[in-house]
């Protein structure tokens, strides 16, 4: 009789369990997304009540903007200029020079595609063009000659296999299990990505609201694991010969960086200060004409012993992102955010 009510009784329990175990999961599911939802909140909230101070004694920021591109032309620059502006800032003797850009393609203004332009150039004409020196080897030249940090982007596809490239610096150690993970990479060319001091990978998705909050301190391609941009400069900053994980921690040298367990830190931000912010064109011509915030004169010490970031501030070409204190400012902050300590 027993086993009979036993059974009788079984599937109703069943019923009931799985209910209770479906709401269980879907209220597990609310506060998670919830409890994700809320932190976010409160992150945001804090960083707009209480911004931080970014000094201006580590980092400066050079902008390609539209005082640049009056001056210059537009987007993309002969690389006689970026070499002009690399060597202003390198005079100074800055700790390091990060490009927050890639140079995937040759110049176009070299000068056999110049001469190629023009079929109707003498023959003599056409060789005595050709062997004047490239803009891509005047650009290269500049670059060996100075503290430079050029960015990669890691990829699923297109791009040049991981194990093909140089790691420098190396990144020691295990880094964490959630670690954005990619395929390939998109480099500059290898007669400018082979000489500089540093390469760093400028990933970095925002959450999935669109807001960043974070970047990664390394990233996986491949099979190696390479430095995030503003890992990279902050190791230059600090003089440390490589970068190397323990547990969820990044050692730059003496230095340790705490990480989130995807690999990632979380920024405090604030407004980045004005001061510390130049145009690229007053650097090229110093008698251009003053305006605005990113305008100010230069300085014989301006770079001296710093970070300095070279970014994008046009419209149409900058790398516009959202960041709990702003809906609308350029990358390059958020890396010089980073590089500020």
């Amino acid at each position: 009789m027993a086993l009979s009510s036993s059974s009788d009784a079984s599937p109703s329990r069943v019923k009931g369990a799985a209910v209770v175990l479906l709401g269980a999961l879907m209220g597990a599911l609310i506060s998670l997304i919830a409890g994700q939802t809320f932190q976010r909140i409160l992150f945001d909230s804090w960083q707009r009540n209480a911004p931080r101070a970014i000094s201006t004694d580590k980092v400066a920021v050079v902008l390609i903007d539209p005082l640049s591109f009056s001056l210059v032309g537009g987007w993309p620059w002969p690389r006689y200029y970026l070499a002009r502006l690399t060597e202003q800032i390198a005079k100074q003797k800055p700790k390091a020079i990060g490009f927050d850009m890639i140079f995937p393609e040759n110049d176009r203004l070299n000068p056999d595609h110049f001469a190629a332009l023009y079929p109707e150039l003498p023959s003599n004409d056409r060789t005595d063009i050709g062997e004047l020196p490239s803009m891509d080897s005047m650009f290269a030249k500049t670059l060996a000659s100075a503290p430079t940090v050029l960015g990669r982007l890691g990829l699923e596809s297109d791009g040049t296999d991981p194990e093909s490239l140089l790691a420098d610096p190396l990144v020691e150690g295990r880094p964490p299990r959630k670690t954005p993970r990619f395929r390939e990479v998109l480099t500059s060319i290898p007669e400018l990505d082979d000489v500089a001091a540093g390469h760093a990978m400028l990933n970095g998705a925002p959450d999935s609201d669109g807001i960043v909050r974070s970047v990664p301190l390394t990233v996986i391609a491949g099979k190696r694991a390479f430095p995030g941009f503003a890992a990279e400069l902050a190791r230059m900053s600090a003089g440390a010969d490589s970068l190397r994980w323990s547990g969820n921690r990044l050692m730059l040298g003496d230095r340790v960086v705490p990480a989130e367990p995807d690999g990632r830190l979380r920024i405090r931000f604030g407004e980045f200060p004005r001061q510390a912010t130049y145009s690229a064109g007053l650097l090229l011509d110093d008698k251009a004409s003053l305006s605005g915030n990113a305008r100010r004169r230069i300085l014989p010490d301006t770079f001296t012993d710093k970070v300095v970031l070279i970014g994008m501030a046009a419209e149409g070409s900058a790398d516009l992102v959202a960041t709990p204190v702003a809906m609308e400012g350029y990358g390059v902050y958020v890396q010089a955010s980073k590089a500020a300590g």
